[in-house]
């Protein structure tokens, strides 16, 4: 009985490996041999689904009002802007990822020992 076991169960386990690895890595075959193929939908009105979204959100937008009166209150020209002014600081080396005081890469990317990188 426990030989039976040693056998039956990792060939249980391979054969929901496999069945695992079907359900979620492989594509599904309705969608063709092409990974980069795109299906063009049309509509009733024979324009394209894709990119209808973004056309009825643009039109949304271009039909937006804004009230410019709400800069001219005083209660938003109240306003304090506690913003702090970043210090101008040193640039740092042009290769970050070149060794310190090591070879450094030239323009077409062979090492030289002659060209040595500024700290």
């Amino acid at each position: 009985m426990f030989k039976k076991n040693k056998v039956i169960l990792p060939a249980a386990l391979i054969i929901l490996a496999f069945i695992g690895y079907r359900f979620m890595f492989q594509k599904d075959p309705s969608s063709g041999n092409s990974a980069l193929a795109v299906e063009s939908k049309v509509a009733d009105g024979g324009q394209s689904v894709i990119g209808k979204d973004l056309i009825v959100t643009l039109s949304k937008l271009k039909s937006l009002v804004l009230d410019e009166t709400f800069f001219k209150d005083p209660v938003f020209n109240s306003l304090n802007d506690f913003s702090t002014s970043i210090a101008p600081q040193e640039v740092g080396r042009t290769n970050p990822f070149s060794p310190i005081g090591g070879l450094s890469a030239s323009d077409n990317g062979d090492f030289s020992a002659d060209k040595k990188v500024k700290n």
